[in-house]
């Protein structure tokens, strides 16, 4: 895409107009969500993905923030956001942001065809990649949605160590009431996927 005015505005976090002034990404990521969802949605469908069930893990998948932050660093993207020296936002969430702005700016500018083929080029590969290398805990969370009446595992913290600049969290794996499996890392979220990623060894699910 050519840097057109909503280009420049999709490549531009809050943080830069606070401190610059002018238009930041705010709504286009709005947008952006929307047409990915969708996107992902239909593609998804004409897929053939086994059922509503399974269609709405495949996604949660496809459109997480993990992977929209990758597929913005292997675009080159890093570079070209216009962030405030003042911005503390998280790496993965602040990318992930802008490819969504950068989608929806895609979508305005040339039309609902454009966003799919996008989406259908950069996101679907992913499926491919099959489960093993999917978010432990949307792994986890699917096993129990098909096989025990929606059960959703919780992730309850149990204790934090270690010194502020290098703290070691652990959490438990727990299904109505019973502790699968526990897992340690330097965030709470490492330490939830350590713990589903536990958890489906412990089933017998860790492929």
């Amino acid at each position: 895409m050519e840097d057109s005015t909503l280009v420049l505005t999709a490549l531009t976090h809050s943080s830069w107009k606070h401190e610059h002034g002018g238009e930041d990404n705010e709504r286009l990521e709005f947008l952006g969500d929307a047409v990915l969802q969708l996107c992902a949605s239909e593609l998804l469908y004409r897929a053939a993905v086994e059922d509503e069930g399974a269609m709405t893990f495949r996604r949660q998948d496809l459109v997480n923030t993990e992977t929209l932050a990758a597929l913005a660093r292997d675009e080159g993207l890093i570079g070209r956001i216009r962030a405030g020296r003042g911005t503390n936002k998280d790496e993965d969430k602040l990318l992930a942001g802008v490819w969504e702005a950068l989608l929806a700016a895609l979508y305005l500018e040339q039309g609902l065809d454009a966003a799919m083929e996008r989406v259908r080029e950069k996101v679907m590969p992913r499926l491919k990649a099959g489960a093993a290398r999917r978010d432990p805990i949307s792994r986890l969370q699917e096993h129990f949605q098909q096989t025990q009446d929606g059960l959703i595992p919780s992730y309850p913290d149990v204790d934090r160590q270690g010194p502020d600049h290098a703290p070691v969290f652990t959490v438990n794996a727990v299904v109505d009431g019973r502790i699968l499996a526990q897992g340690r890392g330097p965030n709470k979220k490492e330490a939830k996927k350590d713990a589903a990623r536990n958890a489906l060894r412990e089933l017998g699910l860790d492929d």
